[in-house]
This record gives C-alpha cells, sequence and structure tokens, in this order.
C-alpha cells in the first residue's frame, strides 16, 4: 500500500510507465537506508549521540530522518520548497521531529558553533559556490564536530549518462581536501585511497573540525 509520502512523489513525477521513473521512485524510498550507512560509516570516528546536525539540500528527506531516529537533532535544509514537504510527510511517517529551512545553502547564518555536524550528501554538485558554503561550516561547526561530504567525481563531467540537468560542477578529490583544510578540518577519505580509485563516480569524505575560526 502506498504511503502519502509515495503518492506525492508520485505527483512529482508523472511519468510513471517510464522504467527510469520506477527506479529513481526506488531510490528515493531508500534514502533513510542510505542516511544509515552514513552513519555507519561516521561513527568509527566519532559519537554521533544527542549530537546537532544540519543537513544541506535534504532533498526528500531520507538522510535528515535517518539521524533523526539515532536521537540526532536535525535541522533539514532545502530551496526546493517540493522538498521541503515530502521530507515532512517523510518524517511524520517515521515519526521523528526535524526543523526545517527553505532557503539557499549560501545564505545560511548560523551562529558561531551551532551545530555538531553537518550532512551534505550529494549537494555540492548543484551549487557554483562550494569556497562560500564551506567557508561558512567552518564557523558554525564545533570544534571537534564533523562535514560529511557525497559528491560526483569531477572526471565524470562529461558523462551523459550521470550528469544531470540541475548540476553545476563536480569536483577533484583533492579540491575539495584543499577547501576543507583551508577552512579548519582535517579530511579523512573514507572508502578508499583515492589514488588507486581515481575513476570512482563519487568521493565520500569525512572532515573533522580541529581548530577555532
Amino acid at each position: 500500500m502506498d504511503t502519502e509520502f509515495s503518492k506525492y512523489l508520485g505527483k512529482r513525477l508523472p511519468f510513471s510507465s517510464d522504467p527510469k521513473y520506477q527506479g529513481f521512485k526506488k531510490y528515493v524510498l531508500q534514502s533513510v537506508e542510505r542516511g544509515e550507512k552514513i552513519m555507519d560509516s561516521i561513527v568509527p570516528h566519532l559519537s554521533l549521540e544527542n549530537k546537532k546536525i544540519l543537513d544541506i539540500g535534504c532533498a526528500d528527506g531520507g538522510v535528515a530522518v535517518a539521524f533523526a531516529k539515532a536521537g540526532c537533532q536535525v535541522t533539514a535544509l532545502d530551496l526546493n520548497p517540493d522538498n521541503i514537504a515530502m521530507a515532512k510527510l517523510r518524517a511524520q511517517e517515521e515519526n521523528v521531529s526535524l526543523n526545517f529551512l527553505e532557503q539557499k545553502a549560501e545564505e545560511i547564518d548560523f551562529p558561531l558553533h551551532s551545530f555538531d555536524g553537518v550532512i551534505m550528501n550529494d549537494f555540492l554538485e548543484y551549487t557554483l559556490d562550494a569556497r562560500l558554503i564551506l567557508k561558512k561550516l567552518g564557523s558554525i561547526i564545533k570544534p571537534g564536530g564533523f562535514c560529511y561530504i557525497a559528491v560526483l567525481n569531477r572526471l565524470y563531467w562529461f558523462n551523459k549518462k550521470i550528469r544531470g540537468v540541475d548540476h553545476q560542477r563536480f569536483y577533484f578529490y583533492w579540491e575539495l581536501c584543499r577547501l576543507l583544510k583551508k577552512n579548519g578540518f582535517s579530511p579523512i577519505f573514507m572508502d578508499s585511497k583515492p589514488w588507486r580509485r581515481p575513476f570512482r563516480s563519487y568521493w565520500k569524505i569525512l572532515a573533522i573540525k580541529n581548530r577555532l575560526v
């Protein structure tokens, strides 16, 4: 039986006869599980218990819901009102409480050291101003806190099967590390050593805040 969330998703993606639609719908419906996998990759490095988390580019809210179910205080941010609506439905169905912000990531304006961690899962490729965003994160994340980034590899920029209409830019691993270090973070590559797998489609990086800003 379809839930209110899946019904809303169907209204946003009306081409239900297209096989690609079914694949994307399955991808969205499994986003809570992806959030749990992100947590599993973070926990060996630091505790998530009672942490204040900001999920930038929350999309359908699955990752934010996963962190909230684990006991985190989560603020879910997205510019798209339809994404916020879906995230609210998902949070309601999963019986968790989330704070929601409908705004651009470049415009975030939180007090110093407001969050223990920030999630940017599949987000940076949709913005042109990663420098500004990471600079702001250097201020709003507490010392010892973290930033998790999953972003498409720049080597796939010309791959039409991967590149979407809204993608603005992909990144080399070293680009992200340089930006993170410049803003007070120590990057940890979480999957494998990048020089051993330079053609992987995604970079997944956990960076620990290690100094005051």
